[in-house]
C-alpha cells in the first residue's frame, strides 16, 4: 500500500488490538470516511484468509474491483472512491482452501434490514444523538 495511504491506518489501534487492549477498535475497523483523501477506508482483519475485497452497491458485487491488500499482521486494507451513503457492502473473503463467501462488517456502521444482512455505508458525523 502507498506509504501515503499508509498513514490514515492508525498503527497504534493495531497494536491495541493485537495486543487485546483495544477500546474504540471501532474507530480503526470497518469501513470509515477519510475526508481529507475523500476516500472510504476499510480495515479488516482476517489472518488466515488467502484473499479479500470490498463487495457492494457502488461495483455491483463483483468481487475484481476492490481488492484488499493483507499487511504483515494478517490485517487487510484498501481505499475506495465513488461510494455513497447507504451503499450496501460486504467483504468476500477467499479461505485457504480456495473458498469465497461474503461476510458482513462487524464494525458496521448501519446495516440493512432483514432479510438482508450486509452492512451499509454511513456517516456517524451526521448523526444528532438523542
Amino acid at each position: 500500500m502507498d506509504k501515503e495511504l499508509r498513514r490514515y491506518i492508525p498503527d497504534t489501534d493495531i497494536y491495541l488490538f493485537n495486543s487485546g487492549d483495544a477500546r474504540k477498535a471501532w474507530l480503526c475497523f470497518g469501513c470509515t470516511w477519510v475526508a481529507e483523501l475523500k476516500l472510504h477506508r476499510f480495515v479488516l482483519w482476517a489472518p488466515n484468509a488467502r484473499a479479500v475485497s470490498v463487495v457492494g452497491d457502488f461495483c455491483g458485487w463483483n468481487g475484481y474491483e476492490h481488492p484488499m491488500q493483507r499487511n504483515a499482521d494478517g490485517f487487510w486494507e484498501t481505499f475506495a472512491a465513488g461510494l455513497k451513503q447507504y451503499d450496501a457492502y460486504k467483504y468476500a473473503v477467499t479461505s485457504a482452501q480456495g473458498r469465497t463467501v461474503l461476510k458482513t462488517d462487524p464494525y458496521a456502521f448501519h446495516a440493512e434490514t432483514r432479510p438482508g444482512n450486509a452492512g451499509k455505508l454511513y456517516d456517524l458525523r451526521g448523526y444528532r444523538w438523542g
